[in-house]
């Protein structure tokens, strides 16, 4: 009786300890769970915080290459404008430089002709002046010959309004001396013309080219009043 009383004992204080390390294990479970359990939320939560920033990251990188494809885009309009613009200042400078070709051209043909006229100038001013030097020796002549015409000839020399000379030769007919015989003469240029007589001369032609060949006013003037002396006869 006292070996089963004491078995019974043994038992009951192996069950008490078994009560009380599983109530200690089930408490040690329980804050291992809740542990876990915290551990699991904090996790959980720092995932969806991380997943939460990763998609705002996300959207800020598609943004941001949204706006560097279009910075890209506009990169390259802004170069192929560049590149039209570049092109047509070419075209531009090469027409320029044509345009100057033409231009030097131009300038070199007009100093060509420029200085055709300047020689055409020279020229005529050299002929000019021989003129004025042949007309001033023809009125230096005419002017020593007009008192020995007037004296020995009867000769008086009047200016008209066409700007000719009219020679007019009296004391040539001795049957009427006072009777004038008259011849007009101009100046063309260089050339001497003449223009008239009274009475007509046959051969008045002839005189004025060999006037012109010898320049002789003088013996042309006695020419001319011996060939009226001859038509007087």
């Amino acid at each position: 009786m006292s070996v089963q009383a004491s078995r019974v004992a043994d038992m009951e204080q192996e069950m008490e300890r078994f009560t009380r390390s599983l109530a200690y294990n089930q408490a040690n479970l329980q804050k291992i769970l809740t542990n876990s359990l915290d551990q699991a939320t904090i996790l959980a939560h720092s995932h969806t915080t991380n997943i939460t920033g990763a998609r705002e990251k996300a959207a800020e990188l598609e943004l941001r290459i949204k706006e560097m494809k279009s910075a890209m885009g506009s990169l390259h309009g802004d170069k192929d404008r560049a590149e039209k613009e570049l092109q047509m200042m070419k075209q531009e400078l090469e027409q320029l430089g044509v345009s100057v070709q033409d231009k030097i051209r131009e300038r070199e043909g007009l100093k060509m002709r420029l200085a055709e006229v300047e020689e055409r100038v020279v020229s005529r001013e050299q002929r000019l002046r021989q003129m004025e030097q042949k007309n001033q020796e023809l009125r230096s002549q005419g002017e020593r010959g007009l008192a020995m015409y007037r004296t020995h000839l009867g000769l008086i020399i009047t200016r008209t309004s066409r700007s000719t000379l009219v020679f007019s030769f009296t004391q040539v007919s001795r049957f009427d001396p006072e009777k004038a015989f008259l011849l007009e003469l101009t100046l063309v240029g260089d050339q001497y013309r003449l223009v008239t007589s009274e009475p007509p001369l046959p051969n008045m032609q002839q005189i004025e080219d060999r006037l012109n060949a010898t320049n002789n006013l003088s013996g042309c003037i006695a020419y001319v009043r011996k060939a009226f002396q001859n038509m007087a006869k």
